[in-house]
């Protein structure tokens, strides 16, 4: 079991890379379900579009709210695991939304993008304390959710 010490002295225990990950394909079907689902039904039309844009900007609350607010998203609850600045708080909006930035603006450009995931998944399986690039420029960790291993500090 590896954990990180807190800036509070607190320690918690970190996610394991299969939970980081078994979260990730959790989170990426649902999602592709759902937009499967709406580009289906929209298709073809100026208010499909607008709903598909819609969709989108919800996806982005998605995946940048949950982790600011709750610290998880619903893969990361279902495999027990959260996002927690290094004071042990819940992220916040700004580094929550860095957090996302990292993590997947560069996989859009193509070729750079493969790398870049091959890179990341090499750079977290080895980090001490199993912290991305993304983890490392927001300041945050992600941990084993466990509401007994550390005190409620209070919102972002």
């Amino acid at each position: 079991m590896r954990e990180i010490a807190l800036d509070s002295g607190a320690r918690l225990e970190l996610a394991t890379v299969g939970r980081r990950i078994g979260a990730e394909v959790l989170d990426g079907v649902l999602v592709t379900a759902a937009g499967f689902t709406v580009a289906t039904v929209t298709a073809g039309s100026v208010v499909g579009d607008i709903i598909l844009f819609l969709f989108v900007l919800g996806l982005l609350a998605y995946r940048i709210g949950t982790v600011a607010l709750w610290g998880q998203n619903i893969g990361k609850a279902a495999v027990g695991i959260e996002v927690v600045r290094l004071d042990g708080r819940r992220p916040g909006w700004g580094r929550s939304t860095i957090r996302w930035a990292v993590a997947t603006l560069p996989l859009g450009i193509p070729v750079v993008g493969f790398i870049y995931l091959v890179a990341w998944f090499i750079a977290l399986a080895t980090h001490e304390h199993r912290r991305g690039w993304h983890d490392l420029v927001a300041g945050t960790a992600v941990v084993r959710k466990m509401e007994s291993q550390r005190p409620y500090l209070g919102p972002a």
